[in-house]
């Protein structure tokens, strides 16, 4: 009787002991949700205290310190868990966080790609991917990651903001100055045509604002031009950009050149556009409206445009774009195909033409960048001009 006494003694002392135990963590979890972060590390801390290796408080105070900044500390929480449990998904899950939060992008990448590896079809860890390649500025991945998050039950309206950030591309650096100098060979026997360009670009996070002035030389004759240049926001998941250019002497390039371009986003991959250019020269002038539509497939951007020239006859012009990313923004390969009509302001006319490019862009590190561009171009009066443009930005 005595043992059965004690017995029901122990099983209730237990009982007693566990009902307080599940009370102070649901306590504990109740102030963590309710964001008093300060209180709820004080009741974690006290289970820890007798319960050194209670996954479960770990866990939450490895996420406590985290939000309120102590990453290191937090990380060695996590790494805690794992070594207690490796199959703590939620652990890594806070690992890849934290290590975002804390601007360490390889690492969060790493413990990413385990919790992933375990939760394939957790919509949180897409989102968390879609923003560390947000960070390094690889937009295409992102848009794929996204797309991944919405099918698997992300919020729509989180997508949306993050979408905004890649249709309209913001970096921590606000300034950026830099020239670039063409040179092209003009056959037959013409002489030779070159460009010079200087210009200066500030963020003010709505808008992307540019101020350039070119110097070009054609035929043996001198020509110049500003250029006012603005990217800025219009409505969700859209934005425009509007571009003035002046000819300062009307030699031979546009007295007047004004270009604006509104672009909206269709889901994670899709960019159609409408646009109109406006080119007044001396002698005559020409109303371009055009459309455009583009998509990013995999690490490609691909963009086809389609214009219609009104100048006293009626003509046009395509332009197609691929453009393959190599890791970032910054980095890629492109290659642009333009046929159909162009101004020859030396003949006063606009006549049938064919031009393909090949452009690379490459970011030194984050301050510098550098482009070059291999051109050729050829009309109907069988004159071409094959040249080479080279390109240096500096950014602050």
């Amino acid at each position: 009787m005595k043992k059965i006494i004690l017995l029901l003694l122990i099983s209730f002392t237990c009982l007693f002991a566990i009902s307080e135990y599940e009370a102070r963590f649901q306590a504990g979890r109740n102030l963590y949700y309710s964001g008093s972060r300060d209180e709820a590390l004080q009741v974690f801390q006290q289970i820890l205290n007798e319960n050194p290796n209670d996954v479960d408080a770990l866990l939450i105070r490895g996420n406590i310190f985290a939000q309120m900044g102590y990453y290191e500390i937090a990380i060695g929480d996590f790494m805690h868990v794992l070594t207690l449990t490796p199959d703590y998904n939620d652990a890594y899950a806070s690992m890849a966080k934290t290590y975002y939060w804390a601007g360490d992008y390889k690492n969060a990448k790493i413990k990413l790609i385990d919790w992933m590896s375990r939760e394939p079809e957790n919509p949180d860890a897409y989102m968390l991917a879609a923003k560390i390649a947000i960070s390094n500025y690889n937009f295409v991945t992102a848009r794929s990651h996204l797309e991944l998050a919405g099918k698997y039950g992300a919020n729509q309206n989180e997508i949306e903001e993050l979408l905004k950030t890649i249709n309209m591309p913001k970096r921590e650096t606000d300034w950026a100055v830099g020239g670039s100098l063409e040179y092209l060979a003009v056959n037959p026997g013409r002489p030779d045509w070159s460009q010079i360009r200087i210009f200066g670009q500030h963020d003010f996070q709505d808008a992307l604002i540019s101020a350039e002035i070119s110097r070009y030389g054609r035929n043996d004759t001198i020509d110049n031009t500003i250029v006012l240049d603005a990217f800025f926001d219009t409505w969700e998941k859209s934005y425009a950009n509007a571009r003035l250019q002046l000819g300062l002497l009307g030699t031979f390039m546009p007295v007047l050149d004004l270009t604006t371009e509104l672009y909206q986003a269709i889901g994670t991959k899709w960019e159609p556009a409408v646009g109109y250019r406006l080119m007044y020269y001396d002698s005559t002038s020409a109303h371009i409206p055009s459309v455009a539509v583009a998509v990013y497939p995999g690490q490609f951007y691909v963009r086809d445009k389609v214009s219609i020239i009104y100048s006293g006859k009626t003509s046009w012009q395509n332009q197609f774009t691929v453009r393959y990313f190599i890791n970032e923004l910054d980095n890629y390969v492109q290659f642009m195909s333009v046929v159909g009509t162009d101004f020859n302001v030396f003949n006063n006319d606009w006549v049938s033409s064919t031009s393909i490019a090949l452009t690379g862009s490459w970011a030194i590190d984050e301050n510098y960048l550098l482009q070059g561009t291999l051109a050729w171009t050829q009309d109907e009066y069988n004159t071409t001009r094959t040249g080479i443009n080279v390109g240096l930005t500096y950014r602050w």
